[in-house]
């Protein structure tokens, strides 16, 4: 492997004047600058990142802690996150801490001791007292997907109230009635936010909620198939079922094929998300989708701003995105209403 002194031998200059060029270039003249560009290229001379930024105090590494990779949002947002970061010679470094706060605290600790530039994170109830820590250490810090209000750090989601009244309109629109609802893990943000969208949207349309279909699933496939099998054998089954996320819409597709109901012919089914492999999913599933790629640029922006000038006096910023509503064929008319 070339180093710096095999660039050094060919450009025709010292070490320090190949070390000067690399890291300061503004200090050389463009002559010199190019001669030591072109004798690296010739060498395959590659700089070492982080020996550099250790040299700094500071490892090149930013660090995205998502609840749970198994989830294709996570696995989107951090596809495009991973690419902002490398554009500009970030390496990342990815936490699953399957919203256990134990892990959560393990992750934040390990990440701070081994100076990590940046941080991007999903919170859970835990997070708000972990978060002066990464602060004390100079970490920037930006939140996505759930919210701490008035925690002070940037913010990057979805309009969740939104989300779920779309979907909750869409099938009052189609004559449903009696909608279940399947929501996620009690106390995050994003479960408080998706079920007062589910009860506004609700109340608008002058429908009372019954107690026994508005359930919890935990944002999982084992807890969306639990709370549809309770709902669907319920004396009373509901005509329409939303779920809070496609890993508990997946979970309800399957309680409904093994009770041998038809959708949308005896049940329709939406969630909030798109599903993985939904493209060939039969039948296609309604969903509220989250513009998860404009999220993530949104949010990497906003971190690299912040890594790029640590002393910038910038004011904590929030963004709720939109979802756009995706017809699928999960969703129809209720059964009673069909000619």
């Amino acid at each position: 492997m070339a180093t710096i002194r095999d660039v050094a031998k060919v450009a025709g200059v010292s070490v320090s004047t190949v070390s000067l060029a690399l890291n300061q270039k503004e200090r050389v003249s463009s002559k010199t600058f190019r001669k030591i560009i072109e004798a690296a290229e010739s060498t395959g001379y590659v700089a070492n990142p982080i020996a550099k930024s250790l040299r700094k105090g500071r490892s090149p590494f930013v660090s995205l802690i998502v609840s749970d990779i198994r989830n294709y949002f996570s696995q989107m947002f951090l596809a495009e996150f991973e690419h902002r970061a490398f554009e500009k010679g970030y390496l990342l470094t990815l936490s699953d801490k399957s919203g256990l706060a134990s892990d959560e605290t393990a992750v934040i600790r390990q990440l701070i001791a081994q100076r990590v530039t940046g941080v991007m994170i999903s919170p859970t109830q835990q997070t708000r007292a972990l978060l002066p820590q990464l602060d004390q250490a100079g970490v920037p810090v930006v939140l996505y997907d759930h919210q701490i209000p008035d925690a002070g750090y940037d913010f990057v989601g979805l309009d969740n109230r939104l989300a779920v009244g779309i979907l909750t309109r869409h099938l009052f629109g189609l004559g449903h009635r009696r909608i279940a609802y399947i929501g996620g893990e009690p106390g995050l943000w994003t479960t408080n936010e998706r079920e007062l969208g589910f009860r506004k949207a609700m109340d608008s349309q002058g429908l009372p909620i019954d107690p026994d279909t508005l359930v919890s699933g935990n944002y999982t496939r084992d807890g969306g198939h639990r709370a549809s099998m309770k709902l669907l054998c319920d004396a009373r089954p509901v005509t329409a079922i939303i779920a809070a996320n496609n890993e508990m819409m997946i979970g309800t597709l399957q309680a409904a094929q093994e009770l041998g109901f038809r959708c949308p012919d005896d049940l329709s089914i939406c969630c909030i998300d798109e599903a993985p492999w939904g493209d060939v999913l039969r039948p296609r599933v309604t969903h509220a989708a989250q513009p998860a790629r404009e999220m993530a640029i949104r949010a990497a922006t906003w971190l690299l701003e912040r890594l790029e000038d640590p002393n910038a006096a910038i004011e904590p910023r929030s963004e709720a995105f939109a979802p756009t509503f995706v017809p699928g064929e999960t969703t129809g008319r209720p059964a009673a209403q069909r000619g």
